[in-house]
């Protein structure tokens, strides 16, 4: 599984973007990727799996908080 730190959450939007540990492209995320109640916070570490979106964007599913 992929890991990263959450670059931006806007907990408002339930959207966010996340940036990878390896140095590829920031990843999108939005609040039904998260697999736990409480909302992402700046820096956070995490856990993720990658998906492309319909737009063929990288978008996050399974975000865990590590």
């Amino acid at each position: 599984m992929p890991t990263g730190t959450v670059k931006f959450y806007d907990a408002d939007r339930g959207f966010g973007y996340l940036a990878p540990d390896d140095g590829s492209p920031d990843v999108a995320v939005d609040e039904t990727a998260l697999n736990v109640i409480e909302i992402l916070i700046k820096d956070q570490h995490v856990s993720y799996e990658l998906t492309k979106g319909t737009g063929g964007e990288l978008r996050a599913l399974n975000v865990v908080p590590l």
